[in-house]
């Protein structure tokens, strides 16, 4: 199903640059002084993050189905 593969990464990508923004533009708004690409940084870090928890939980989960 290639249409829902790429109507969901679509999705992703813009919920991705709209956090991108909401990070610089809250960030501004608290008195911050972080450029724009220090954002797309950041979020690219907590995706990185979050991808190597979600890695880490399919290995313990197979881990756990094979006894191994």
């Amino acid at each position: 199903d290639r249409l829902g593969i790429m109507t969901s990464s679509a999705m992703q990508g813009a919920i991705l640059v709209i956090m991108v923004f909401a990070v610089h533009m809250i960030g501004r708004a608290m008195g911050g002084g972080g450029r724009f690409e220090d954002a797309i940084v950041l979020v690219a870090w907590l995706q990185f993050l979050l991808v190597c928890l979600q890695v880490w939980r399919l290995g313990e989960r197979h881990y756990r189905s094979t006894g191994s």
